[in-house]
């Protein structure tokens, strides 16, 4: 929201804020301030533009139209100025621009600087007015009438077409419909001026009540279609208008502002919504064929071409403004290109109306226009205010135009809104705002921002809202209202605590924020992606059936149309992201959730849709940079293994893994990890068309941990004290041959299953595939590390041990010892 000081100071009397104090409180009410510019309709204000008088000119020989001309300009000597201008002469009153003014060369303002045209110095310019920024002719240097007296200012000579504004940027939140005007932000202003400066007798100033009688009525008839859409719609007719250029004044508003200056009809309309909030939109009456308005949702299909000239396809939830016959108007967002003020316009229909945010919001997306007046439709509109905004914009037409009121104010309404009736209790506010404001107080607040005082019973206040607070609800909105107001420097700390605050985290909490703590020692980095991702990431990939999709209602933007089915793509984007600016090396994790649609008819939200918190981890690159004693290694899968292997060995109690091969549509050399059945963890490396799409060049290792399971596990993991075993290890080494089909999995679960009770653990520490193996086998060198709790081993009952193990591996597996 663009905001004028210039706009401001009419609402606001007497307006004694400087800049800090309107930046503090701006801040302080929620309207907080992203930028302040200065606002010059002529850049430097006609500094060092003086008026002059030409003594003397002669034609500069070679050239066509150069003319050496001698000017005074009411010091001791003339200045020597060369001037292309054909109607310059002797005698002339003209405006000079001195070395350091500004002038406009085109649509560029450029300072001036002494120059040497054809060897001859120029101490300034004679200048044309379009070239001073007070008009558009260039047929010739702007010659004064004879009365002007040389040496004078052109400032004050063109003082109408100077104007300065401090313009201050807003980031509005979108519950802050009230303030999309300046009234809105100058009542902010005001109630905290009030609070704050209450010695200062400021007063509110609004347009006086306008009362405005037909001379005579033309036939104009309004039709609701859709009730919902708009609940009310109205408007009136002037005549015998003119079509023209603005006034200096209201251009310079617009300019202010970064608006556009149309024409005097269509500008005021501009103006109207900026300073009250109300977008109007104003027809060209002979256009609007039966002259009748029909407000009514478009037909399917239906083409039609916009104000900016493109042609757009509409669809059954647009609403339209339509005549008897055809469209001419997207309601609160656009006009049609054939249904305008243009310059022969002689008769207008202005419309002032309500619309249903939703309506605007959703057309204002699907088509990709986002109009001043769609940026206030779609946050809500002020019902109570369409006729007074009629009127107001009526009486500035007749200012800036000839014309004469040709109806009564025409209105449909289809639904009526009524405001909302809030009671509160103060003393409960204060409780809730941890301050102690008193009940003259807290009315003043109301009273300043709008509020009408309904009843009032010792601490109980019943207030009516203003329909421009749409955020209002609630006497929770109250409290933030007067907290705003007061100021949150309001609110006390208090002077001790009468209770003691015990930290509680919640088992499960602790139990992701251990595994963060893990990971983050590990080296990782914790990403947070949005849970609003594309639907065309998937559809890609073929990934999920439509109805699998947890999509939104009404999303922001078609990239943030569903709710993520997973985790993967989130961060493959960080990972794009951090890789175009020569981050290699990168090791990512994030906790969030994954949703997907089970069951669309379900009338229960638990049985229709799935939500599960999953871990993700990401790897790339190196493990670490190369040094003097290590070179740096590429990450590979045994390094993501390892690493949800570390996980799973601090947080589950049986350590009996089984590993399976898993077909991911998005991971190569993919497997499954499971415990007790339970399905833990999928690894594997990310296909290559996958990151192609996401413009990496580099592999990248993906994992994904189901949380619920390893969860359902870990408070099965009771931590118990065990002594540490007083009897010496015994480290045995097998050298076998087997089939190159059997994992390491497989001959650690064979030799736990017949040994547990003595093996502590079991360590591959060679794999050879080489020469001098029979074809389809392979060789695994392991130890295996024995343990007895009670004594220490025989060698007789080591090498019955061993003896056993191998014999179930051979048994089971087919392996035998490599001689």
């Amino acid at each position: 929201m663009v905001v004028s000081v210039e706009l401001l100071k009419k609402f606001i009397y007497p307006w004694d804020i400087n800049d800090d104090v309107l930046y503090d409180i701006l801040n302080s009410v929620g309207l907080e301030v992203e930028q302040i510019t200065e606002f010059e309709s002529i850049p430097g204000l006609m500094n060092n533009i003086i008026i002059g008088e030409v003594l003397q000119v002669e034609k500069i020989e070679g050239t066509d139209h150069l003319h050496k001309t001698l000017v005074n300009i009411g010091e001791n000597s003339p200045l020597t100025i060369v001037c292309g201008a054909p109607n310059v002469a002797k005698g002339q009153k003209v405006v000079v621009a001195l070395p350091g003014s500004f002038v406009r060369f085109g649509s560029e303002w450029t300072k001036l600087k002494k120059s040497k045209i054809r060897g001859i110095e120029s101490n300034g310019m004679i200048c044309a007015e379009d070239e001073l920024g007070i008009g558009h002719s260039h047929a010739g240097i702007l010659v004064l009438s004879d009365d002007i007296n040389v040496g004078e200012k052109a400032d004050r000579i063109f003082k109408d077409f100077i104007y300065k504004d401090t313009i201050y940027q807003i980031g509005l939140t979108p519950n802050r419909a009230d303030a999309t005007s300046h009234l809105g932000i100058a009542r902010d202003i005001f109630a905290a001026l009030n609070q704050r400066f209450p010695q200062i007798n400021y007063k509110f100033l609004l347009p006086d009540t306008i009362d405005i009688h037909p001379n005579k009525r033309l036939p104009i008839s309004i039709k609701i279609d859709n009730a919902d859409a708009c609940p009310k719609y109205c408007g009136l007719v002037i005549d015998n208008i003119s079509v023209k250029e603005s006034p200096i004044w209201l251009k310079n508003y617009l300019n202010a502002w970064g608006l556009k200056s149309i024409n005097n009809i269509v500008d005021i309309s501009q103006y109207v919504m900026m300073e009250i909030g109300q977008p109007l939109h104003i027809f060209d009456y002979d256009k609007i064929k039966g002259h009748h308005v029909i407000v009514k949702t478009a037909n399917e299909g239906t083409k039609f071409k916009f104000l900016d000239g493109i042609e757009r396809e509409l669809s059954n939830e647009d609403l339209m403004i339509c005549n008897a016959e055809e469209p001419m108007c997207m309601a609160g967002i656009m006009g049609g290109i054939d249904s305008g003020v243009s310059d022969s316009t002689r008769t207008i229909f202005i419309e002032s109306a309500f619309f249903n945010p939703s309506y605007i919001r959703k057309s204002a997306r699907r088509h990709n226009l986002h109009t001043e007046a769609a940026y206030r439709f779609e946050r809500g509109a002020d019902y109570s205010i369409l006729n007074f905004a009629l009127l107001r914009a009526t009486k500035l037409i007749l200012d800036v135009s000839s014309g004469e009121i040709s109806s009564d104010i025409i209105e449909s309404i289809g639904k009526v809104i009524n405001p909302e009736i809030i009671s509160f209790n103060i003393d409960k506010t204060n409780k809730f705002l941890g301050t102690e404001l008193h009940k003259d107080n807290v009315k003043k607040i109301l009273l300043d921002l709008n509020f009408d005082l309904l009843d009032e019973k010792n601490d109980m206040l019943t207030v009516k809202v203003p329909m421009a607070k749409v955020d209002v609800k609630q006497p929770v909105d109250i409290a933030e209202e007067l907290i705003r107001i007061a100021g949150f420097d309001k609110i006390e700390s208090p002077k001790r605590l009468n209770y003691p605050i015990k930290l509680y985290k919640p088992q499960y909490h602790n139990f992701t924020y251990n595994l963060s703590l893990k990971l983050k020692a590990e080296g990782f980095t914790e990403i947070m992606n949005n849970s609003l991702e594309s639907e065309n990431y998937y559809k890609q990939f073929n990934l999920f059936a439509d109805d699998e999709y947890v999509k939104v209602l009404n999303p922001i933007s078609n990239e943030l149309n569903i709710l993520r089915p997973s985790l993967l793509f989130g961060g493959l984007r960080s990972i794009a992201y951090n890789l175009n600016r020569q981050e290699k090396n990168l090791l990512f994790f994030e906790l969030g959730k994954i949703y997907k649609s089970i069951n669309a008819q379900a009338n229960n939200v638990k049985e229709k849709f799935y939500e599960n918190q999953q871990l993700a981890i990401w790897m790339t690159g190196n493990l670490f940079a190369d040094n003097w004693k290590y070179k740096s290694k590429d990450i590979d899968l045994f390094d993501i293994k390892s690493i949800i292997e570390n996980i799973f060995n601090q947080h589950i109690k049986n350590k009996q893994f089984v590993y399976k091969g898993s077909e991911h549509r998005l991971l190569v050399n993919s497997f499954e990890i499971y415990n007790d059945n339970k399905l833990l963890s999928t690894i594997g490396e990310v296909k290559n068309d996958v990151l192609r799409y996401f413009d990496i060049d580099t592999p990248v290792l993906y994992a994904e941990i189901y949380l619920e399971n390893l969860y359902e596990l870990y408070l099965n993991n009771e931590v118990k004290y065990t002594e540490p075993n007083k009897f010496p290890i015994v480290k045995r080494d097998l050298s076998l041959l087997l089939d190159n089909d059997i994992s390491f999995q497989q001959i650690k679960d064979v030799i736990y299953k017949t040994a547990s009770k003595y093996v502590k653990d079991i360590n591959l520490f060679d794999v050879y595939d080489g020469k001098n193996l029979p074809t389809g086998k392979i060789s695994y060198a392991i130890s295996i590390n024995l343990e007895k709790k009670q004594s220490t081993f025989t060698e007789q009952e080591i090498d019955n041990l061993m003896k056993k193990i191998i014999d179930a591996l051979n048994a089971q597996l087919g392996i035998v010892l490599r001689r």
